[in-house]
């Protein structure tokens, strides 16, 4: 489900501020921002306000958004496995992002992505 999948990665927070703590650096001017995020299927949509309080964790908020990021959950997926990044999907208009300064917010996107992948443990296929 959608919703565990999320939780699930609001959990990796403290262990990449561990890992990774030069991070406080490069999101010091995001404190207090708020995304809007929306995952659907088939089946509707799930969604979720994050918002980054001081202690640079990542919370789950009613607060307005200052930008949306809407996409399928098969994009979703593949954009934390590495099967697709944020540029190319978003050239090919799997992801939309709107609000303010959007596109910077969606570069700040594309890297927490890519640093997501490091810790996110995938099952083994059949035949692996």
């Amino acid at each position: 489900e959608i919703k565990d999948i999320f939780e699930g990665l609001l959990r990796l927070q403290d262990i990449i501020l561990q890992r990774e703590p030069w991070i406080k650096d490069e999101a010091k001017d995001d404190i207090g921002n708020v995304a809007h995020i929306e995952v659907y299927n088939v089946f509707g949509t799930h969604t979720e306000r994050l918002k980054l309080e001081k202690g640079f964790r990542i919370v789950k908020t009613k607060e307005p958004p200052k930008h949306k990021i809407r996409m399928h959950i098969d994009v979703f997926l593949d954009l934390l496995t590495g099967e697709i990044d944020f540029h190319e999907a978003y050239v090919k208009g799997l992801i939309e992002f709107e609000g303010e300064q959007y596109h910077i917010h969606a570069m700040k996107w594309s890297r927490a992505f890519e640093r997501l992948r490091k810790y996110i443990v995938r099952p083994i296929k059949r035949g692996d």
